[in-house]
C-alpha cells in the first residue's frame, strides 16, 4: 500500500500545499519572521539615533545655559570665535 494512492492522496496533497503556504507565509509574509527581523534591527538603530539626539539636546540645553548665566564662558566665547579683546590688553600674533 503506498502512502499516495487513492483517498489518501487526495487529502494530503491539499495538506501538504497548506503547510507549504503557511511555512512561506511565516518566514517571507508581510508579518513574517524575515519582516520581524528587518523591524526589530530598523527599531534599534532608531533607538540608537534616538540617544544620539537624546545626548545633542543635552548637550544644548547646557550651552543654552551657559549662555544665560555664565558670563565668564560668554567672555571666553567671544575671545575665541570673535577674537575680543579688552580694553587695554595687547595682542599679540604670530605666523605658523
Amino acid at each position: 500500500m503506498g502512502l499516495l494512492k487513492g483517498y489518501n492522496r487526495r487529502i494530503l496533497i491539499p495538506i501538504l500545499v497548506l503547510v507549504s503556504v503557511m511555512i512561506f507565509f511565516t518566514f517571507f509574509g508581510d508579518k513574517g519572521l524575515l519582516q520581524v527581523y528587518r523591524l526589530r534591527k530598523e527599531l534599534k538603530e532608531i533607538e540608537r539615533f534616538n540617544m544620539d539626539l537624546q545626548r545633542e539636546n543635552e548637550s544644548l540645553r547646557a550651552e543654552i545655559d551657559n549662555l544665560r548665566t555664565n558670563k565668564k564662558y560668554i567672555e571666553e566665547l567671544a575671545r575665541r570665535e570673535l577674537g575680543l579683546v579688552r580694553k587695554g590688553e595687547t595682542v599679540y600674533q604670530f605666523d605658523q
